[in-house]
C-alpha cells in the first residue's frame, strides 16, 4: 500500500537493504503501532501474550437485553437490569479492559432494542433504544460518562454528531438536520437522500439524487465547494488532507475520485471494475479496497497521491474481515488468502506469511493476530511476523463456541456461548508462566 522507507531487522537475522519484501518485526520495540477501527486509525493494543490467563469475566447481552462495544483501550457494556421488563432500566458502563474495573456508569430507562455505537473520534458513545420507528439516543462522554445530548426519538431524528457549536442529526425521512447545540434551534436541513459526514472540522455531503459531493458551511448550509460524480456517491474515505469518494454508475466501470477536502480541487479520478463500494482502509500512501464480492473478493491497492492502481489480488472467498495495522510506518493487511489468512505487504500486495488451517481472522494487535472459528471452537494466537502459532485457548467450560471479540488495553477479549448461561466475555492478560 505505501512505500516502505525503513529497513526492519528480524530478531536473530541480519539486516539487508537489498531485500524488497520484509515480514513484520517479531518484536515491537516502540509504541508506534496503530490499527484501523471503523473509520480512522487508533493506537494499537499491544497484548502479545505468552501465557494467557483469565483476569475477569462479565455476562454479555444482545438485542433487547443489551449490547457491548470496544475500542483499543476501553469496553462499554449496556445491560437491561431486568430482562423481564423490556421498558426497564438500562445500565451503561465503561470498563477498563485489563482489570475489569468500572470507570463510570449511567442508568437510563426506555423500551426497545439496545444498541451501543462508538465514536472514538468525537470521544463519545451513543446508546440507542430502538422501538419500531422511534430511536431514543443518549450521546455520552467517553471520559466521564456525562450525557452530552439526548433525543427521545419523537421527531424521527437520531445519530447526533458534533462540530463546533452545532449538532448534525439524521432523520427517518432521509433528510439531515444541523441545529444550534445551545438553543436546539434548527439552522438548516438537507433534501432527501443527502448524507452528511463530519471529518477534520468539515461537513462533507453526498447528494445521492444529484450525484454530487462537496463541503457545506455548518452555520448556513451554503456550499463551500462541490463536484460531480459519475453515479451515486458513497463510501467517503479521508486521508492526507483528501477525501476519496466512490461511485457506481448505471453502466460501465466504477469510479473513484479524490478531492482536496479544504478547497475541492480534484486530485485524480479513475475508472476500474469493482473499485466502487466496499471496505476501504487508507494507509500512509495507499488506499486498500475490498469489493466484498461473493464468493470471492478483489483487493485493490491504490496510490493516494495519484490514483494509480498499484496492485490487485483475488482472495478466493469474501474479504469482509480484513484488518489493517501499521508498525513503525509500515502497513500490513491481514486478509483471506484461499482457505487461510495472509499477512500482506500493503506497498506491494505480496504475501509475507500464511496461517495454517481454516479459521476466521478476528482481531489484530501490535504483534499478534487472534483467530477463532476452528472446528473445535478454540482461539489461536499467531505471531504477526510469520503467522506461526503462539498458543491455543480451549473454549471455557460449558462453552459451545469461543469467539475473539478484540484486543484492548493489555487484554485479549473472548466471548463464550455458555450453555444454560448465555454469552460471557472474558479478558485474558499475561499470567504467571509458572516454574520452568
Amino acid at each position: 500500500m505505501f512505500v516502505v522507507a525503513v529497513v526492519v531487522c528480524l530478531i536473530g537475522a541480519a539486516c539487508s537493504q537489498e531485500t524488497s519484501v520484509q515480514a513484520p518485526p517479531t518484536e515491537i520495540r516502540v509504541a508506534t503501532a496503530r490499527v484501523w477501527v471503523g473509520a480512522d486509525w487508533f493506537p494499537a493494543p499491544a497484548p502479545v501474550l505468552a501465557n494467557p490467563t483469565a483476569a475477569w469475566s462479565r455476562p454479555v447481552r444482545f438485542g433487547q437485553d443489551g449490547d457491548v462495544g470496544r475500542a483499543a483501550d476501553f469496553v462499554v457494556f449496556a445491560d437491561r437490569l431486568d430482562p423481564d421488563r423490556p421498558d426497564g432500566d438500562v445500565h451503561l458502563v465503561r470498563v477498563d479492559p485489563t482489570t475489569g474495573d468500572e470507570i463510570w456508569s449511567l442508568v437510563v430507562a426506555g423500551p426497545g432494542t439496545v444498541n451501543v455505537g462508538l465514536l472514538p473520534l468525537q470521544n463519545t458513545v451513543i446508546l440507542s433504544l430502538v422501538d419500531g420507528s422511534a430511536v431514543a439516543q443518549y450521546v455520552v462522554d467517553l471520559d466521564d460518562g456525562q450525557t452530552l445530548w439526548f433525543s427521545d426519538g419523537s421527531d424521527g431524528r437520531f445519530n447526533a454528531r458534533f462540530i463546533e457549536d452545532f449538532v448534525v442529526l439524521d432523520s427517518t425521512d432521509g433528510t439531515s438536520y444541523v441545529i444550534d447545540r445551545s438553543s436546539g434551534a434548527d439552522l438548516w436541513q438537507t433534501s432527501a437522500d443527502v448524507r452528511l459526514v463530519i471529518n477534520s472540522g468539515r461537513v462533507f455531503f453526498l447528494d445521492m439524487p444529484e450525484q454530487r459531493v462537496g463541503v457545506r458551511d455548518p452555520r448556513t448550509g451554503a456550499e463551500v465547494w462541490s463536484a460531480a460524480m459519475n453515479g451515486r456517491p458513497a463510501s467517503p474515505t479521508f486521508a492526507n488532507g483528501l477525501v476519496m469518494v466512490s461511485a457506481a454508475p448505471n453502466s460501465g466501470d466504477d469510479e473513484l475520485a479524490a478531492f482536496d477536502l479544504q478547497t475541492g480541487v480534484e486530485k485524480w479520478r479513475v475508472r476500474e471494475p469493482k473499485i466502487g463500494n466496499g471496505l476501504k482502509i487508507p494507509f500512509r500512501d495507499v488506499l486498500v479496497i475490498s469489493d466484498l464480492g461473493i464468493p470471492s473478493s478483489t483487493l485493490f491497492g491504490v496510490s493516494i497521491a495519484t490514483g494509480e492502481v498499484m496492485w490487485t489480488r483475488k482472495t478466493n472467498r469474501q474479504a469482509a474481515s480484513v484488518a489493517g495495522i501499521e508498525i513503525d510506518g509500515r502497513g500490513f493487511l491481514i486478509a483471506p488468502d484461499g482457505e487461510v489468512e495472509a499477512v500482506i505487504d500493503v506497498a506491494t500486495g505480496e504475501t509475507l506469511a500464511n496461517s495454517t488451517g481454516e479459521r476466521e481472522q478476528s482481531a489484530v494487535s501490535a504483534g499478534a493476530v487472534y483467530q477463532s472459528g476452528g472446528g473445535d471452537g478454540s482461539i489461536v494466537a499467531l505471531r504477526l511476523a510469520d503467522l506461526e502459532p503462539l498458543w491455543t485457548l480451549a473454549p471455557a467450560e460449558g462453552s459451545r463456541r469461543s469467539s475473539v471479540f478484540g484486543a484492548a488495553g493489555a487484554a485479549v477479549l473472548v466471548i463464550d456461548d455458555v450453555e444454560d448461561v448465555g454469552f460471557v466475555l472474558t479478558a485474558y492478560v499475561e499470567g504467571n508462566p509458572g516454574p520452568e
